[in-house]
């Protein structure tokens, strides 16, 4: 949402915004959810006029991990749509670009996660700045910038009901762990973020462009 509006507000120098496009997937995980989260993007493409292409995922498999399921289906989708010829292309042409709201908060949620899997020797790149054809502009933006922006733009925050839902990993490290390890060390996010930005020099290690990819 606040990506969306600095897009339409302040972006004319990168994009048309005649050209922007609202892409929504939805998992299917929970159907209360699903179609209450839903009504929240169509609210906003209406008032700012903005096409909606949204995506009905494919139902979960019975004990798959939701987080790896649902990173992979929307990875296959983004890069379906930014490819030529693609039937799910609903525009009939290519989109050049697609941008995705990641924040800096979600790159040291991400890396911490790789540390805590035992991936850090290998996969401590965090979440790339640009992937294909897809470019995350928020990247080294905070969180609680984000949220003041909205603020300050008089926009409703928006937060789907998954990011404090224990059971996922991600809100698990957002909401419990990493509040708790910054009462101890208050820049705890500066130093995971220092020694992605080592990373780039060491020829042993393998940079990954996906933002999230939990459990086995």
């Amino acid at each position: 949402m606040a990506l969306t509006h600095v897009l339409l507000k302040y972006g004319r120098r990168v994009i048309d915004p005649g050209h922007l496009r609202l892409c929504y997937f939805d998992h299917g995980w929970d159907q209360e959810r699903s179609k209450k989260n839903l009504g929240v993007v169509q609210d906003f493409a209406r008032r700012w006029d903005l096409p909606l292409w949204v995506n009905h995922g494919d139902p979960p498999l019975p004990g798959c991990n939701l987080e790896a399921d649902g990173h992979r289906k929307r990875y296959v989708w983004f890069d379906q749509l930014t490819q030529t010829g693609e039937p799910h292309n609903p525009w009939g042409d290519t989109l050049e670009w697609m941008f995705t709201a990641h924040q800096r908060d979600d790159d040291v949620e991400t890396l911490m996660w790789r540390f805590f899997r035992g991936q850090w020797d290998t996969h401590r790149g965090g979440i790339a700045l640009k992937r294909k054809q897809i470019v995350r502009p928020l990247l080294n933006t905070e969180r609680s910038r984000v949220t003041a922006y909205l603020q300050e733009e008089s926009l409703e925050p928006f937060w789907d009901e998954s990011n404090q839902d224990p059971k996922f990993t991600r809100a698990f490290l957002r909401n419990q762990v990493i509040p708790e390890l910054k009462k101890v060390f208050p820049g705890l996010e500066s130093s995971v973020l220092k020694y992605k930005s080592l990373n780039f020099s060491d020829p042993s290690f393998t940079e990954t462009d996906d933002e999230f990819q939990a459990g086995e």
